[in-house]
C-alpha cells in the first residue's frame, strides 16, 4: 500500500507540475481486492497477465498465490508507458494522458520484492510475446487481460 500511496501522490505532483491528468493504472482497490478473491478461490498454479503497468493488480495476485502456497507463478506481459520529462508529448497542459510508470520505475514496481522470484514481467507488445509465453508453458490457470482494450486486440 505505501507503493501504491507513491504512484498516486506521484501522478498528482505531475498532474499540478504540468496541469495536466495523469493516471496510476486502471485497476482500482476494489478490482484489485477482487482479483486477490479470485485468486484464492480458484487456487491458480499458473497466472498470464497482459497489462500490467505498475502492477497494483499484479501485487494482489502475488499476495493470494503466496497465501495459497509456494507453488504459484505470475507471467505478465507489459508494454510500459514510463513517464519522461523532456519528452514533451508527456507535458502538454491541459492533457489528459492514460496510464503512466514513473521514472526510473518499470512494469510492476508496485510488487513487493518478497514475491519477485514468483513475479516475472516481459516488456514488450502482447500480440508478439503472448504466443511465445503460451507455447513455453504448460498450462495456464488463469488468464488475466488488462492491456490494449480496442476490438483488434481483443479478437488476438
Amino acid at each position: 500500500m505505501e507503493r501504491k500511496a507513491h504512484i498516486e501522490r506521484y501522478t498528482a505532483e505531475l498532474g499540478r507540475r504540468y496541469r495536466a491528468q495523469y493516471v496510476a493504472g486502471w485497476v482500482n482497490l476494489a478490482d484489485a481486492q477482487f482479483l486477490y478473491w479470485v485468486v484464492r478461490r480458484l487456487k491458480p498454479k499458473t497466472i498470464v497477465q497482459a497489462g500490467v503497468s505498475n502492477g497494483l493488480s499484479s501485487a494482489f495476485m502475488m499476495l493470494a498465490l503466496a497465501k495459497n502456497g509456494p507453488e504459484g507463478r505470475l507471467h505478465a506481459i507489459d508494454l510500459p508507458h514510463v513517464f519522461d520529462a523532456t519528452d514533451t508529448a508527456w507535458t502538454r497542459p491541459g492533457e489528459p494522458y492514460g496510464v503512466l510508470i514513473p521514472e526510473g520505475k518499470s512494469s510492476g514496481w508496485i510488487v513487493p520484492d518478497i514475491y519477485r522470484d514468483r513475479f516475472e514481467v516481459r516488456a514488450g507488445d502482447a500480440k508478439l510475446l503472448l504466443p511465445k509465453l503460451v507455447d513455453h508453458l504448460d498450462k495456464i490457470d488463469l488468464f488475466f487481460h488488462d492491456s490494449d482494450h480496442t476490438y483488434n486486440h481483443m479478437i488476438f
